[in-house]
């Protein structure tokens, strides 16, 4: 991974020392309590500490939640006018807010961030870096994907709805650089109910992409490698390969499935304590002539007596070597998604798009956790 000053590192926390890779400048940050008076000593040494070379973010002094009086909203307003997209509102509570609570500030249109719970030090910098990131600034990217800036890679879910009546799908797709910056995401929402990826849901977020990457003047993609969350149905991949054929100009097109469950429990076996341990976090069993591959990716390698659950990557076409491709999906399980401390478990390209397809009830969660 790349941070601050083109660092070169394994881990985000090297972040505190070295700072994000893109700071920001010209900025607005306006905190806002929900009970109690907060100090913001903590977030705005932290926000110095990880924002190197930004400048000009004014950190406002902190106001109270009070959305049901029009001072307080007048204000937001106002803040809005000013500062347009480089406005941020960061909600501080102890509790978990009733939905009800933000909703004015939503319909105002302004970016916000919760902190929930009493303010430390590891979870306030997470929190920053949330912040960071919301404001247009990038935590990391990946140092080497072995790929050119004309790849791509796609992530891709099928999300369904929880309530039966409803039977409607949310298909996901979210777009990333050779370097694993998200370029633009893109959801087909209320699709009839299907396990299968047709040519209609597939067209409408693939149009959107395309559209979007010319539009941003962005190199067009000459190869798209394609991280599918779960398995592929009988008919996905030609039904992929036509639409792709049909909308861009591509020389190459991997495809690959990133499973989640259905994994072996898996250890090995240590010679000199007579023990079995679990693997490190980027040891892989591979099948190269079945293209099959069992990956440990996260920290929990390194927790005792924990049962890792590894991922299954089956590469079902493309022409890319199979080493290359690992090496890509375990870099993307490094970019930061939602923890500074902890890298997840799955590839940002299928986290992102599983994230992005959820059709439960949402709820203002905090952003400090991760």
């Amino acid at each position: 991974l790349l941070i601050g000053g083109n660092f070169a590192c394994k881990e985000h926390k090297a972040a505190f020392y070295k700072g994000v890779f893109q700071p920001v400048s010209n900025k607005c940050i306006l905190p806002v309590y929900a009970e109690g008076r907060i100090k913001i000593n903590m977030f705005e040494e932290l926000f110095g500490v990880f924002n190197q070379g930004g400048s000009n973010v004014e950190i406002l002094q902190p106001i109270e939640l009070q959305p049901e009086k029009s001072s307080f909203l007048d204000t937001i307003k106002s803040l809005k006018i000013r500062y347009k997209e480089n406005l941020l509102i960061i909600v501080f509570t102890e509790f978990k807010l009733p939905k009800t609570e933000l909703k004015s500030l939503q319909k105002i249109g302004v970016q916000t961030q919760i902190y929930l719970g009493r303010q430390d030090k590891y979870q306030m910098s997470n929190f920053v870096v949330k912040c960071i990131e919301k404001l247009g600034g990038i935590l990391s990217i990946i140092k080497s994907t072995k790929e050119p800036d004309t790849t791509y890679f796609l992530g891709i879910d099928l999300g369904h709805s929880i309530q039966e009546e409803q039977k409607t799908s949310n298909l996901a797709m979210v777009l990333f650089n050779y370097q694993g910056i998200i370029v633009k995401k893109s959801v087909n929402k209320n699709i009839p109910r299907n396990e299968a990826l047709t040519e209609a849901a597939i067209e409408r977020p693939l149009k959107d992409i395309l559209t979007f990457v010319k539009k941003k003047n962005l190199p067009l993609p000459k190869k798209l490698i394609i991280h599918r969350d779960g398995k592929l149905h009988k008919y996905d991949l030609d039904n992929i390969l036509t639409k792709i054929s049909e909308l861009f100009d591509i020389d190459c097109i991997d495809i690959v499935e990133v499973i989640k469950s259905g994994y072996p429990i898996i250890a090995k076996y240590n010679e000199n304590s007579k023990s079995y341990i679990n693997w490190q976090s980027g040891e892989t069993w591979v099948l190269p002539h079945q293209k099959y591959a069992i990956m440990a990716t996260n920290t929990q390698v390194e927790e005792q007596g924990r049962i890792i659950n590894p991922i299954i990557i089956k590469y079902k076409f493309g022409q890319t070597e199979l080493e290359s491709i690992l090496f890509q999906i375990y870099w993307f399980t490094k970019i930061y998604t939602n923890g500074l401390y902890n890298s997840t478990r799955l590839p940002a390209t299928t986290l992102k798009a599983n994230n992005i397809v959820s059709t439960s009830t949402i709820t203002h969660t905090s952003s400090n956790l991760g």
